[in-house]
């Protein structure tokens, strides 16, 4: 994935207007893409636009069927072939499971795992008629491992994770490359929706005791597993974390517990 690849060829970015997907966005655009963000906070978007005038923006909730079908059309059809689609719109509501209402279970569900079907299902069909393209997806190691006071955002990333996992199995003949993303607690907004009422150890991370994962570092990790044609990354601690579940589950799961 050198910036060399990358000139005049179109990227599209859904949670673009801040976090990671901003960082991304910006990225792409030093290496010579043509970027698309999408996002739902219409506020940010025109920040973004008036910082980065050459990304285009578009409001677009990701859990919006209809309109996310047709912000792929009119990008196909006005801005060109989408060649990278990085899907990173969620939200993270922390809280106990038995605090947390069946609506807002469902509000979760909505954004996070519907958002990531109503995207790839919208875009990856214009990439299967080339058999070109890539397509970025982030889960979570919370996916993987299961957190009190996470229940509802582990839910709906341990679903998109599964649900990349098979859908890279049926693209495997394909032209297209899929990744799926689970990284660990990282340093952006994103984390303070849940720092209140989610794990302690969010906590510890926002009060400087325990450091958080860059956003940098995990697009590095991004860039790497793009070039050496990997499916499925856990950067930094993730990693760790992944391996000691898979052999001491137990024995993390007591931690866990421990520790929050």
């Amino acid at each position: 994935m050198s910036k060399y690849s990358w000139q005049n060829k179109l990227a599209v970015i859904t949670g673009g207007a801040s976090g990671m997907g901003k960082v991304m966005a910006i990225r792409l655009l030093g290496y010579g893409a043509k970027v698309v963000v999408l996002d739902n906070n219409a506020d940010r978007l025109q920040q973004l636009a008036g910082q980065y005038p050459s990304i285009h923006t578009r409001t677009c909730d990701v859990s919006d069927g209809t309109a996310v079908q047709n912000t792929a059309a009119d990008i196909e059809q006005n801005l060109g072939p989408v060649h990278f689609l990085l899907h990173g719109a969620a939200i993270m509501p922390g809280g106990a499971l038995e605090e947390t209402s069946p609506e807002e279970l469902q509000q979760v569900m909505r954004i996070n795992f519907f958002g990531t079907v109503e995207i790839t299902s919208a875009f990856l069909p214009y990439m299967r008629q080339r058999n070109a393209g890539s397509c970025v997806v982030f889960g979570s190691i919370v996916g993987e491992i299961p957190i009190i006071r996470f229940g509802a955002y582990g839910a709906s990333k341990a679903a998109t994770n599964y649900y990349m996992k098979v859908l890279m199995d049926e693209y495997r003949h394909t032209g297209i490359q899929l990744l799926l993303v689970c990284p660990p607690a990282v340093n952006t907004p994103l984390i303070g929706q849940a720092v209140d009422k989610g794990p302690g150890q969010l906590r510890e991370m926002q009060d400087g005791q325990r450091k958080m994962m860059t956003p940098e570092k995990v697009l590095d990790a991004i860039e790497k597993a793009l070039r050496r044609k990997q499916k499925i990354i856990f950067p930094g601690e993730a990693g760790i974390m992944h391996l000691a579940y898979r052999l001491l589950p137990a024995l993390v799961r007591y931690v866990m517990l421990k520790t929050n």
